[in-house]
């Protein structure tokens, strides 16, 4: 533990976190998401984001997933 109160550990997010590489500077990065919508019949359709450019190693954790009806168009809210 890192000694916060919620218990929670935030050393395995920093370990996970990517490093700049010394010709891709901090910041430049393409941080563009995509997200894609898995319809269903009997349940809220899903919507899972995820960056574009994402590596194949970090696939099944940079990602995340929620009913549709819970996004918001960012343009209707500005």
């Amino acid at each position: 533990m890192t000694g916060s109160e919620s218990g929670y550990d935030d050393r395995l997010a920093r370990d996970r976190a990517p490093e700049a590489t010394p010709d891709e500077p901090t910041g430049s990065r393409d941080r563009t998401l995509k997200s894609v919508i898995v319809k269903y019949e009997d349940q809220p359709d899903r919507r899972t984001v995820f960056p574009r450019n994402c590596p194949d190693d970090r696939k099944l954790t940079a990602w995340l997933s929620a009913d549709d009806n819970d996004f918001v168009d960012l343009h209707a809210v500005r």
